[in-house]
């Protein structure tokens, strides 16, 4: 038998460097021991304590009240059998800022469900890289963290200050992560200035991701909230095509740069209805996006229809840096009386974007309002 996302094997209850865990059988006290399958600790704390750097700790389908959370051990991974089945709470973090997994370097957590119940006056937290380079080269693969009913938690808070394995494409330190937060907090939040890479991950809370300093390489990832994702001024992120996000807002820099980024598209969504009246109405911002000069392509979808009766013309114009790119290249779209509802697709070329442009997509209406939907998307492509 091996074992799940290791390469352990079990012969005659002897696991070499493996640590068992079972919620069910184990016994921390007098039953627990390292190397034996038939001897497992009952919580997951115990067995970190007891192994050493290379060894791993393989915890069987359970519950697993941690009490006061599991700091993980420098060196030692920590695989769970099901994903779905191995769970993890901590009744005992209750404070601010406390989290229910502290992560190490060199390590693995592998195929765990978290979940954050801090005191109802407080922000908790379900996952937390440290600062410094003590998760520089550790991944979080196959989780879900999940808050409480009525308590505000964060997903993960990553607050790396090294290289970590953000430019180092074989790895990535979240991989099919899934957060869905609570209350007035991020689905992930990035503080620390080191590097992060993100793949196949979903981030949900009221902001979805934040990201407040540090460099973001982000690959197959989708990203909700009433903020769906916010850069700030010392934050920087790559991005491939794979990715969607909802309600962004922006001070830093999505980048091509050097070759990094192997995809060039972006996608925005927005989230809600936006009525266009005789004014200029802001319908989209997207990212902003290295260009380097290249030609952009610019694309944008929007669902139309009308709130009252009548004749309407609407006219949608791209901006560039809060000027418009080319009056010649304006789209007007007709809605008659008996148009209830269209989608309606536009697509720009600016051949002169220069380095990092920031795109906005305008209209307004002629006569009657009219109102742009919920599922206005706009691509940038270099």
């Amino acid at each position: 038998m091996t074992i799940a996302g290791t390469d352990k094997d079990i012969v005659a209850g002897r696991t070499g460097n493996t640590l068992f865990v079972d919620a069910q059988w184990g016994e921390d006290t007098t039953k627990g021991l390292r190397e034996y399958s038939n001897r497992p600790f009952k919580t997951i704390m115990a067995a970190i304590n007891a192994a050493t750097a290379g060894d791993t700790v393989f915890v069987m389908p359970g519950e697993y009240d941690e009490e006061t959370g599991v700091d993980c051990k420098d060196g030692v991974s920590i695989v769970g059998q099901s994903q779905d089945k191995c769970v993890i709470t901590a009744t005992l973090v209750v404070a601010a800022n406390e989290e229910v997994v502290l992560m190490a370097e060199n390590m693995t957590l592998q195929n765990f469900t978290i979940i954050s119940d801090p005191d109802p006056a407080l922000v908790g937290t379900g996952l937390r890289f440290p600062a410094g380079g003590a998760n520089a080269n550790s991944t979080a693969r196959n989780i879900t963290i999940k808050t409480a009913a009525g308590k505000n938690a964060s997903g993960i808070s990553d607050q790396t200050t090294t290289a970590g394995l953000g430019f180092d494409r074989s790895r990535a330190m979240l991989d099919n992560v899934t957060t869905a937060a609570s209350g007035l907090t991020n689905g992930y939040i990035k503080s620390g200035v080191g590097s992060t890479a993100i793949r196949n991950c979903t981030f949900q809370g009221f902001v979805g991701c934040s990201i407040a300093a540090g460099t973001v390489d982000i690959r197959a990832c989708t990203f909700i909230g009433y903020l769906g994702f916010s850069v700030g001024a010392g934050g920087a992120v790559y991005v491939d095509r794979g990715t969607t996000w909802t309600n962004l807002t922006n001070a830093g820099t999505l980048n091509r740069a050097a070759g990094y980024l192997a995809d060039d598209m972006v996608t925005v969504q927005a989230t809600s209805d936006i009525v266009i009246n005789a004014a200029d109405t802001l319908l989209l911002t997207l990212p902003p996006i290295a260009a380097n000069q290249n030609p952009v392509h610019v694309h944008f979808t929007t669902g139309l229809d009308r709130p009252g009766v009548g004749n309407r013309v609407g006219t949608f114009k791209l901006f560039r840096d809060g000027l418009e790119i080319n009056v010649l290249d304006r789209y007007e779209q007709r809605l008659r009386t008996a148009d209830d509802e269209w989608t309606t697709s536009m697509h720009w070329v600016d051949e002169a974007p220069g380095n990092t442009p920031v795109y906005t997509i305008m209209a307004t209406a002629s006569g009657t309002n009219y109102r742009a939907h919920f599922n206005r998307r706009a691509t940038a492509t270099i």
